[in-house]
């Protein structure tokens, strides 16, 4: 055999190996890539629903229903508002009203009282947001935060949230929007502007 010839078969095959070890590299990236773009996707389509597993298994009796939380949205109407919204995820009711932008506080505080009295109504307290003891066994049942607001930011900001947690006797109603302890919370504003000195 002549030369020429055995030297063009050799730099084919030299030439064909790269290749292929690319082609074999890129097969072993593209493997743990796609494995976690699936992995991605899966979880970002589950992520608007709470895992709860077994959690209130024997709790949350009776339920509260998709039915229950339309009628408590077609109750919640009332002067002065310009939004109610009824948020309900696993074991807990939240009320965001939105109410007018001029409301006074006292106006507030009554409105928030209205909607309490109003889910009872629809969702008896007693029954849904109330703990309670069937012998030897503890229900625990759900949860109630209803946020009242003038506006979310700004001078005039009134904010009221009452609670009433399955545990609690009795609802809570916090003025959040102005602190408890004044002094303390112009310590917290006044120390950012202390360190910038």
């Amino acid at each position: 055999m002549p030369k020429g010839k055995t030297n063009v078969k050799e730099n084919t095959n030299v030439k064909k190996k790269p290749h292929i070890v690319l082609g074999l590299l890129i097969v072993v990236l593209l493997i743990p890539i796609i494995i976690l773009a699936a992995i991605l996707v899966t979880s970002l389509e589950d992520s608007s629903q709470p895992v709860v597993g077994s959690r209130y298994q024997n709790e949350l009796d009776p339920a509260i229903t998709e039915e229950n939380i339309t009628s408590l949205e077609n109750a919640l109407v009332f002067d002065g508002t310009d939004s109610i919204q009824v948020n309900f995820k696993t074991a807990r009711v939240a009320i965001l009203v939105d109410t007018s932008d001029d409301m006074s506080a006292d106006s507030i505080s009554t409105l928030i009282q209205q909607v309490y009295a109003k889910v009872n109504e629809v969702l008896p307290i007693e029954t849904y947001f109330t703990n309670r003891s069937e012998g030897d066994s503890y229900v625990k049942m759900y949860d109630l935060q209803i946020d009242a607001y003038n506006v979310i930011s700004g001078d005039n900001q009134i904010h009221y949230v009452l609670t009433k947690t399955g545990a609690q006797s009795e609802p809570l109603l916090e003025l959040v929007s102005s602190p408890k302890n004044e002094e303390v919370a112009n310590d917290v504003q006044n120390q950012n502007t202390n360190e910038g000195e």
